[in-house]
């Protein structure tokens, strides 16, 4: 089985402009596209989970979402980083694939060979941070790093244990790498 790091989409990979539909708009966050190459490098998956409740609200549609999708992994591609995929939660509210609800990582790692307990989650939310809680809790070798894009794990919805946090993904990526000597 293959080991990944599962990533935030909105304020982790790339800046959150709210509930942006415009491939145009697409901003990579600083030193993501670096830090993103050394976890590649080091032999993980990389796959997106995503929620994108604009769709729900009818701020836009899953064929915008997913051109956003495609101009991410198209802007990474050029640059020698390749995105597995991405998994989108289109819903508002209480829903089964909504983080931090685990079902989307879990399919993810179904549908692609994962081993959940050699991987990590990187993201900016405390949603985030409990989705990894929630899969720990299964495989106890899943880990989570916060960054300090995006929410800067600052919105407090959830009650979370305690990670260590980086600046960026590129910081996240030298913590996994000094977690794997």
């Amino acid at each position: 089985m293959d080991r990944a790091v599962f990533l935030d989409r909105d304020g982790t990979l790339n800046e959150d402009e709210g509930y942006f539909h415009e491939p145009e708009r697409v901003r990579l966050c600083a030193n993501a596209a670096e830090g993103l190459k050394k976890i590649s490098s080091m032999g993980f998956k990389l796959i997106v989970i995503t929620n994108q409740s604009g769709i729900a609200r009818g701020i836009f549609i899953e064929a915008e979402a997913e051109a956003v999708n495609e101009c991410i992994a198209s802007m990474l591609s050029k640059i020698g980083v390749r995105l597995e995929g991405f998994y989108i939660c289109p819903h508002s509210g209480d829903c089964e694939c909504r983080k931090p609800k685990p079902s989307l990582v879990l399919k993810a790692a179904e549908e692609l060979g994962i081993d959940l307990n050699a991987s990590w989650f990187i993201g900016d939310k405390t949603a985030d941070a409990k989705l990894a809680e929630n899969i720990a809790e299964a495989h106890p070798g899943f880990r989570f790093i916060g960054v300090r894009t995006g929410h800067a794990m600052d919105d407090g919805a959830f009650e979370v244990g305690r990670y260590p946090v980086a600046a960026d993904i590129l910081g996240a990526a030298k913590l996994i790498e000094k977690s794997e000597k």
